[in-house]
C-alpha cells in the first residue's frame, strides 16, 4: 500500500509559526494537513499556505508601519508580543504566495477559522476588519 503524504511547512513557514502562540501551531498543522481543500460553497481550491509573519520585533513592526502594511506602532500590535497572538498567513501557488485574489483570501479564511472554532479557539480575521482589509492577518480573540 502507498504512503499517504501529509503536507507541511517549509522551514521558513515553520520558523516563523514558531513564533507564535500555541493555539496557531495546532491550527496551523492542521490546516496544511487538509491541503488540498476545496470550498464546497465556492468550489475555490487551496492548493498550498505558508507563514507569513508571526512575532514581530521593534524594527520589523516599525518597517511594517512604515510601508502601510500596518496600522499599528509597536506595541500596538497583536504581533508584538512572544509567542506572538496575531499570524499572517495566506495560501501558495507555485511556491508564491497569492496576495491579490479576494475571493481565495475568504475561502482560505473559513477554513483557517472552521478549523480554530473545532478546535475551541476564537480567532479574528482582518479580511473582515472595518477599517481596512488585511487578508493574510489572524488574530486570537483575547
Amino acid at each position: 500500500m502507498p504512503k499517504i503524504k501529509t503536507a507541511v511547512f517549509g522551514n521558513t513557514s515553520q520558523r516563523r509559526l514558531d513564533t507564535c502562540h500555541e493555539e496557531f501551531k495546532e491550527v496551523m498543522t492542521l490546516v496544511i494537513a487538509a491541503l488540498p481543500y476545496t470550498d464546497p460553497d465556492t468550489g475555490v481550491e487551496i492548493i498550498d499556505c505558508g507563514i507569513i509573519c508571526g512575532e514581530r520585533s521593534e524594527q520589523e513592526q516599525e518597517e511594517a508601519y512604515r510601508l502601510g502594511n500596518s496600522k499599528a506602532r509597536f506595541g500596538e500590535s497583536l504581533h508584538n508580543t512572544y509567542p506572538s497572538n496575531a499570524c499572517d498567513t495566506l495560501p501558495m501557488r507555485d511556491g508564491r504566495y497569492i496576495w491579490d485574489d479576494k475571493e481565495l483570501h475568504a475561502a482560505y479564511a473559513k477554513l483557517v477559522l472552521d478549523t480554530a472554532w473545532h478546535q475551541g479557539y476564537r480567532w479574528k480575521w482582518g479580511g473582515d476588519f472595518e477599517s481596512f482589509y488585511d487578508g493574510p492577518h489572524f488574530e486570537r480573540a483575547l
